[in-house]
């Protein structure tokens, strides 16, 4: 029971405090990926921290959730193919299939006469393109009469009269 204005303030503080992190760890934990340096059990003991900031009670397969929403696209088909049931098998599956993807990236590193098809490269040009110029009304001269030498008019149009 609260007796004191102090000990009522405080309780009202703490009590807000407690939903607005509650709130912001809830909104980090829909939008927060995996990065591309960090390692799965960075990203895993992450997840879970934000977790149980949301709720302590939070059911498995909920967490279960958000840990297979976040992770790299380079390990979430591996992942999904073996369709963990607990954070607890989630993890150790995507340590394997981690350790395998860096195994199989540093082998192709040590083959000198690999040879990496998707990365093809174009030269530059050494002169521009020709772009064709287009007509343009307003960059030309104004078309000019030739009997009277006016402009804005054509010769068959021409209403002065010449002495000649």
């Amino acid at each position: 029971m609260i007796k004191t204005w102090s000990s009522f303030t405080e309780a009202v503080t703490h009590a807000f405090e407690s939903t607005k992190a509650q709130q912001l760890a809830f909104e980090q934990l829909k939008w927060y990926k995996q990065t591309v340096n960090q390692s799965i059990t960075q990203y895993y003991d992450k997840i879970i921290e934000v977790c149980k900031k949301v709720d302590s009670a939070m059911p498995d397969s909920l967490k279960l959730k958000y840990l297979m929403v976040g992770i790299k696209n380079s390990l979430k088909m591996h992942v999904t193919l073996q369709d963990p049931k607990t954070t607890d098998v989630f993890l150790s599956i995507t340590r394997r299939v981690e350790d395998t993807l860096s195994l199989t990236s540093s082998n192709n590193d040590m083959h000198p006469d690999h040879i990496t098809i998707n990365a093809v490269t174009h030269p530059k040009p050494l002169t521009q393109p020709f772009t064709q110029q287009k007509y343009s009304p307003h960059s030309q001269q104004p078309y000019r009469c030739y009997k009277c030498g006016t402009p804005g008019h054509y010769a068959w149009d021409c209403t002065r009269t010449h002495f000649g």
